[in-house]
């Protein structure tokens, strides 16, 4: 028998997971909301939300919070118009794993959708995965917009989740300009009387709109962006993200920075499906850390002596980076040195280490193991002893 253990996580931290997920205040920088127990991250979505005076514009994958279905009751009683781009509809299973989603909840959510429609106008595909709100986009003295990286869902605003507020009036109308493409060109359906039904089309203008990054059915920028600043990046990589696969072309970039012996550290959701992307990135020396409840997606690096960074909805999977509608900012300067600093937070709580191997007499505490048969993680239990 032999006597080490292979493809492991090792819990480095024990003890409960902090709830503000390292700010107590959920607010680590002027632009910045963490999700946590503060509820700073809810309370400010509602505050933008509550701003509108004319337009309203919503996109998550999921709606499924008491606290967003009121704020749009709210906004709809002040005469502001409410349009909503998401994946809910009959065809939601098949992310039924996203953020902790359960098909439980299924018939809640499109419960949920039905009672906004009788306030807003509801567009749908099952692609749709962007996550951001914009009030009033066309009066540039009241324009505000949040990117998020969590579904307006309520157990993700307690989640490992970032939201960035928006102030420049030029990027808020390039992010209202891929929130029309979702809804005239992305989406597929209309949610008219309970029933999702094809939408009507519509030829957009095109625009260009480089300060937002996207992944479209016209455009892969945010691919493109993301595979440059890694390939590109000086030294030290950091990165998080829920979802990892080895089908697409931003982890191809992964792979080759730590072929060229750059410094990766990943953060990752500790799920099995993970798991086969995972080991083929530590093989390669990469660092990885896991909590149970990351969703935030972002890279961080060097690039020519300057501190860049992308904030994005997308997961490092084919569907997200190669396919889908999907959104990412890119950040300099300040806010990238604000980013940087959430994750060098996570870094030091994530509890969860991956090992390729370790010595099977070396192991003090809980450990996760990958079973390659069932592709599944599960409980190491050392053997019983015989007396």
């Amino acid at each position: 028998m032999s006597n080490e253990l292979k493809n492991i996580w090792t819990l480095e931290i024990p003890g409960a997971p902090d709830p503000h997920n390292g700010f107590e205040n959920g607010r680590p920088a002027l632009n910045f909301v963490v999700g946590g127990k503060s509820g700073a991250l809810l309370e400010e979505i509602k505050r933008i939300m509550l701003s509108a005076t004319e337009i309203l514009c919503i996109s998550s994958f999921l709606l499924h919070s008491k606290d967003i279905v009121d704020a749009v009751y709210q906004a709809a009683k002040n005469a502001v118009r409410v349009y909503i781009i998401t994946a809910i509809d009959e065809n939601l299973n098949i992310f039924a794993d996203d953020d902790d989603f359960s098909l439980a909840k299924k018939e809640d959510v499109i419960k949920m959708s039905r009672e906004l429609e009788r306030i807003s106008l509801i567009r749908t595909a099952a692609h749709i995965h962007s996550k951001f709100i914009i009030a009033d986009p066309k009066i540039p003295v009241k324009a505000k917009a949040i990117f998020l990286t969590p579904n307006l869902s309520q157990e993700a605003f307690e989640n490992a989740e970032i939201g960035y507020i928006i102030h420049d009036y030029s990027l808020i109308n390039d992010l209202f300009h891929h929130f029309c493409n979702g809804f005239w060109i992305e989406c597929e359906r209309e949610l008219v009387n309970g029933k999702y039904v094809p939408k009507q089309n519509f030829l957009l203008p095109e625009k260009n709109i480089d300060s937002i990054l996207v992944t479209s059915k016209k455009k892969t920028s945010l691919r493109d962006a993301l595979v440059t600043i890694i390939s590109t990046a000086e030294s030290d990589i950091f990165i998080a993200t829920y979802g990892i696969s080895d089908d697409n072309a931003v982890f191809s970039a992964l792979m080759d920075a730590l072929n060229q012996g750059k410094k990766v550290t990943i953060l990752v959701r500790l799920r099995s499906k993970v798991m086969d992307a995972v080991i083929k990135l530590a093989a390669k020396g990469a660092v990885i850390l896991a909590n149970d409840n990351l969703h935030a997606k972002f890279v961080i690096c060097t690039v020519q002596g300057k501190k860049v960074a992308i904030l994005m909805t997308a997961n490092i999977e084919a569907m997200g980076i190669e396919y889908g509608y999907e959104t990412g900012i890119r950040l300099e300067n300040d806010d990238a040195y604000a980013l940087e600093s959430i994750a060098s937070k996570w870094i030091s709580i994530f509890p969860w280490k991956f090992h390729e191997k370790i010595v099977l007499t070396k192991i003090q505490q809980k450990v996760k193991y990958f079973d390659e048969k069932s592709k599944q993680l599960k409980d190491y239990e050392p053997p019983v002893q015989k007396k």
